[in-house]
C-alpha cells in the first residue's frame, strides 16, 4: 500500500466515504473499512502516522487522568488479546480511525 497523504485524517478522508466513516464511528474498526481490514495494511499506515498516533494517545491518556498512555492502551476493547507487535500496531491504528472519524463526524 503506498501513502501519498500527509496526515491520518488526509488518508482518512481519501479512503472512506461519509458513509463509512459514520459507520466507522459507529460500529469501529473492527467491522471491516477500506485500508484497515488486513495487517499488511493498518502496519503501513502505523509505521507513516506513528508520531501523529502518539501524540492522540498522549493527549487522550492526560486528558483520562492517566499517567501514560500504555495504561489508556490498556482499557481498549481488544487490548487484552494482544500478542504481537503487529496486533499491537492494529489496535492502534483502528483507535486512531475511530477517533478521527468521530471527530470528522461531528464537523459534518
Amino acid at each position: 500500500m503506498i501513502i501519498r497523504a500527509n496526515t491520518f485524517e488526509q488518508w482518512l478522508k481519501a479512503n472512506l466515504d461519509k458513509g463509512n466513516l459514520r459507520d466507522l464511528a459507529k460500529y469501529g474498526a473492527s467491522q471491516g473499512f477500506p485500508g484497515l481490514t488486513y495487517y499488511q495494511n493498518t502496519v503501513v499506515l502505523y509505521d507513516k502516522f506513528h508520531d501523529e498516533i502518539w501524540d492522540l494517545l498522549w493527549q487522550q491518556a492526560k486528558g483520562m487522568g492517566f499517567r501514560c498512555p500504555l495504561k489508556l492502551i490498556a482499557s481498549f476493547n481488544g487490548a487484552q488479546d494482544i500478542s504481537t507487535d503487529i496486533q499491537f500496531k492494529n489496535l492502534l491504528v483502528w483507535h486512531m480511525a475511530e477517533e478521527t472519524a468521530r471527530r470528522l463526524i461531528s464537523e459534518y
